[in-house]
């Protein structure tokens, strides 16, 4: 469904401890204490909503701007000099430091974090593996300096660090309350396009370690495969200094740093995957690689329909196919999850980063990548198991009533197995548009995916409108409307946009159906390779 106001609850139980200590000993230093627990706990996540992430978005040649600061991994060895001067010559851009109060800076050497103040396991084997690069960049005015201190990269996300000092080198105490605008920075190729977006905020300023870290963390994941370079390209005009509430400091701290990832792609161990599998509905899925970087995983198959499935799909809903899979170990113990709660007992580590896709124009098979944080086949045996997936397809499901009558008795949409039971409909002030809209107060459960349905409503004189759920939901095999309460200002609804007077009849129609298919039997062994 297209849902303008859409929150998940997930109300899973929370068992997970015995998971994360399995993930923190395997091959990892004993030093996994409870100040980087502490710190996981403020993370910040972006939702991982299809629709919000247009993976098929137009790629945008920015071109590298005037005015930016250039640092270099390693000190700017020669090549990489070469490789900033042929990127600025092809872009014809060259850089100066006229727009800003201070040149950039020579940082004094930095001596590297402390093992707690890692935010997950593979960042920590980064630092082992001298992964770790520490940018000379930073950048003054207004009486504060922006430094780029850290970036960790490979081909399945890139983390950097950022710190704000005032003239007397001290840390701002306010900053990294999630209070820095992530926009202000965009990740880029070595021809200048977008090829990175971001994914999450963590600040290390939390917990018990007398050495807190006045850094914010910031993670970013590919929308496609990164070269031997990535350029992180700062437009930094607005700090949030100070107390919270204050309005933001105006300046210029714009930079950009290029990122070397030659190192970590030598490290990167590759396995082809021979797996293959037809569900019943038509879903042909082809493994093709996993592949193990130094600071994370990533699994790479593809997915075709067949004739008679595609038939269901129009093209551009078939881009919203999402396949909900798990990882378990050789006892059956779930290790790692992926969309969908499926038949789980507690919440496995959050180690799903996110996915992308590109699709072959000709064929319609689509290419994905799915990046995690790390999954353990180099230590242990572990399966692939593929629990179901989920499609968009076309419905004509539909209910006709007349809206005056809700008043005397509720009335029941069902169709492919969902439930919405209609309580009652008013005319109230939209929450999606200006203007007034009705609102038909629902509750149910629904077996579907529910997030890309998408419903009309039609009145007695032929007029359509625009229909979008807005309320909560709790996810769990099947996803639940709770019915509204008395007294409670939380009911859900379906907001019919542009309705400002009560129509004598309503057919409410579902025109696509975020179909759910569970009829699958399908689980691998992954390869197991040995550590670096």
């Amino acid at each position: 469904m297209k849902n303008r106001h859409y929150t998940s609850l997930d109300n899973m139980v929370e068992d997970e401890l015995p998971l994360r200590r399995m993930y923190a000993s395997t091959g990892l230093s004993d030093q996994f204490t409870e100040q980087v627990m502490e710190q996981l706990r403020h993370v910040e996540m972006l939702p991982a909503s299809r629709r919000s992430r247009n993976w098929q978005r137009k790629h945008i040649n920015h071109r590298l701007r005037r005015g930016f600061l250039w640092g270099s991994a390693a000190l700017a060895t020669g090549a990489a000099a070469m490789l900033i001067i042929s990127i600025l010559s092809a872009l014809g851009t060259t850089p100066h430091t006229s727009s800003v109060s201070q040149p950039v800076s020579e940082m004094s050497w930095r001596p590297p974090l402390q093992v707690s103040q890692w935010a997950d396991n593979s960042l920590r084997e980064a630092q082992a593996l001298g992964l770790v690069q520490q940018p000379s960049v930073e950048v003054s005015d207004k009486g504060y300096t922006l430094s780029l201190q850290e970036v960790i990269a490979d081909s399945s996300r890139l983390v950097l660090s950022l710190q704000v000092t005032d003239e007397s080198g001290q840390t701002d105490d306010e900053w990294t309350k999630n209070r820095f605008d992530s926009q202000q920075l965009r990740i880029l190729n070595e021809d200048g396009e977008e090829i990175g977006y971001f994914l999450s905020k963590l600040p290390l300023e939390y917990g018990p370690n007398t050495e807190k870290s006045q850094k914010l963390w910031l993670t970013y994941v590919f929308s496609r495969p990164p070269g031997d370079t990535v350029i992180i390209e700062g437009n930094v005009h607005k700090l949030y200094v100070g107390d919270d509430g204050t309005e933001p400091l105006s300046g210029n701290w714009s930079f950009a740093y290029m990122a070397d990832m030659t190192k970590s792609k030598k490290l990167t161990v590759t396995n082809a995957l021979d797996e293959s599998y037809t569900t019943p509905t038509g879903l042909k899925i082809n493994m093709r690689q996993l592949v193990r970087t130094p600071i994370g995983a990533q699994l790479q198959f593809d997915t075709l329909l067949t004739d008679e499935a595609a038939a269901l799909s129009s093209k551009g809903l078939r881009k919203q196919l999402m396949l909900n899979y798990h990882f378990e170990d050789e006892n059956g113990r779930i290790l790692a999850k992926v969309n969908g709660p499926g038949n789980y007992t507690g919440s496995p580590p959050n180690v799903y980063l996110d996915h992308f896709m590109t699709e072959d124009a000709q064929t319609g098979t689509q290419h994905w990548t799915y990046s995690f944080t790390y999954l353990p086949y180099d230590s242990m045996k572990v399966r692939f198991v593929l629990d179901s997936y989920s499609i968009p397809v076309q419905s004509e499901d539909s209910i006709t009533f007349r809206p005056e009558k809700l008043k005397e008795q509720s009335i029941m949409f069902e169709a492919q197995g969902d439930i919405l039971k209609i309580h009652a409909m008013d005319i109230e002030k939209s929450s999606n548009e200006p203007g007034l809209s009705g609102h038909m107060t629902v509750s149910g459960e629904v077996v579907n995916s529910f997030n890309e349905d998408r419903w009309i409503a039609r009145d007695e004189s032929g007029k359509e409108y625009e229909v979008y759920f807005v309320g909560n939901v709790r996810n769990g095999n099947t996803i639940t409307i709770d019915e509204p309460k008395e007294g409670v200002n939380s009911k859900s609804y379906l907001d019919v946009l542009g309705m400002t007077a009560m129509p004598q009849e309503l057919t409410l129609i579902r025109t696509v159906t975020d179909k759910k298919y569970t009829d699958v039997d399908w689980s691998f062994e992954l390869p197991q390779i040995e550590r670096h």
